[in-house]
């Protein structure tokens, strides 16, 4: 089948649900502080992901602290699960003739790889980056970063096909723009939040789940 276009696909809370695997690095963390760890509701809630990523994550009175880069290494292919819909998608994406490459601005390349792999969806994939990949130092906005590894992956891509972005947050959208993508921003992972009505960052196209990126990209 001839190639149609290129997808430059998210990875957590678009194609892998994360959450699993970060409930079971905060109940680590957790029991290495000897805490007990907060239910998963508090967990999962994204002031605690904010406190983490600040390393100013107190549980019971008690310092407790994540490494967040360490986390896909050590728990992605073991925790990381599709989200609901997705691998069909892929597979159905794959035989419309979409070029996909996974780009990921947390880390984890092998381990995403390892994971693809697993679900069977492996070769749908022409690329796969994560910040692994980047060889930029010092500090990097979200949309600095995402945008970086879109460029990259994009060298490697036929710049004449048309290019669509998949992604759950505001920098997916932001970084898919400037590198003249059609956006498509998903309800999943933190896409309820970040796509909620009054945003500032608006998708081309707002869909439920990846599942309906197929029939959505047929269409246009």
């Amino acid at each position: 089948m001839a190639t149609s276009a290129v997808l430059l696909l998210d990875r957590d809370g678009t194609l892998v649900s994360w959450e699993e695997m970060f409930v079971a690095c905060v109940a680590d963390a957790c029991r290495q502080a000897g805490v007990t760890t907060p239910a998963p509701e508090v967990v999962l809630a994204f002031d605690f992901w904010e406190q983490l990523l600040a390393d100013r994550l107190v549980v019971d009175g008690c310092r407790v602290t994540v490494d967040s880069d360490a986390i896909p290494h050590r728990y992605l292919s073991r925790y990381g699960r599709p989200i609901p819909g997705s691998v069909p998608a892929m597979v159905a994406l794959a035989a419309a003739g979409v070029v996909t490459a996974l780009v990921s601005s947390w880390t984890g390349t092998q381990a995403t790889r390892t994971l693809v792999d697993s679900w069977g969806i492996g070769d749908t994939f022409a690329l796969l980056l994560t910040s692994d990949d980047l060889t930029v130092t010092g500090t990097l906005t979200a949309v600095e970063r995402k945008r970086l590894l879109l460029e990259l992956a994009l060298r490697d891509l036929d710049p004449a096909l048309p290019r669509w972005l998949v992604g759950d947050s505001a920098s997916d959208i932001e970084a898919g723009h400037q590198v003249g993508a059609t956006t498509v921003g998903v309800l999943t992972g933190n896409g309820a939040r970040e796509f909620a009505p009054g945003s500032r960052v608006r998708p081309d196209h707002l869909v439920a789940s990846l599942r309906e990126v197929p029939d959505l990209m047929r269409s246009r």
